[in-house]
């Protein structure tokens, strides 16, 4: 696969104390065809349906489907590409102390048949497996022509704005900002979502 190129990184306002942004994101973080890559993991894997943090499943906050990618030596491209992207924003945005990923990627598909959702949340909480959660990472992997709706929203400090959609765009955060999905009410959108963990905040 082909090395991140180089550019300028969009950055989200207002900012908020402490890092300067509540999101950056990456333009072409991954190509065209990657992007069809991963679209063909999903289809070709056994997603099951979205939960919260805590295991449950309530369709009226999350209504989507996952399949989980652990690295492994057909994924590992997928990870060191994140992972090069992750340090490179942290470095020059946020500064936080992390140590790498301590669980798997997700890839996620929402249906506009089911008008697929993920409300407001932060993937920060207080479940084991997301409590050292610090950085979040989210590449749009579906054209924006193929789904209407499907919108990544951000609030990090009581305003909303909406991320970039552009196919192979990453957007990184802080995990304890809050962000949805907003309903997708036609076609399909799917992307490609990991965390790095570290120690607490200070």
């Amino acid at each position: 696969m082909s090395p991140v190129p180089a550019h300028s990184a969009l950055i989200g306002e207002p900012p908020f104390s402490g890092s300067g942004a509540f999101f950056i994101a990456r333009p072409d973080a991954f190509t065209t065809a990657e992007c069809a890559a991963l679209r063909g993991l999903m289809e070709d894997g056994t997603p099951k349906a979205g939960r919260l943090s805590g295991g449950k499943t309530v369709e009226s906050i999350r209504a989507c489907e996952i399949l989980w990618l652990d690295d492994q030596p057909e994924t590992s491209w997928i990870f060191e590409r994140m992972a090069r992207i992750l340090s490179d924003i942290n470095g020059s945005a946020f500064g936080f102390q992390v140590e790498g990923f301590n669980e798997g990627a997700q890839l996620i598909r929402y249906d506009g048949h089911e008008r697929s959702t993920y409300d407001w949340h932060a993937d920060r909480g207080r479940a084991p497996g997301t409590l050292s959660r610090k950085l979040s990472i989210s590449v749009q992997i579906t054209p924006p022509d193929d789904y209407e709706g499907g919108c990544l929203e951000l609030n990090g400090e009581g305003s909303v704005i909406t991320a970039p959609r552009t196919e192979g765009t990453a957007i990184v955060f802080p995990s304890f900002v809050l962000h949805r999905i907003s309903p997708v009410t036609k076609g399909r959108r799917t992307a490609l979502v990991a965390w790095l963990h570290g120690p607490a905040f200070r």
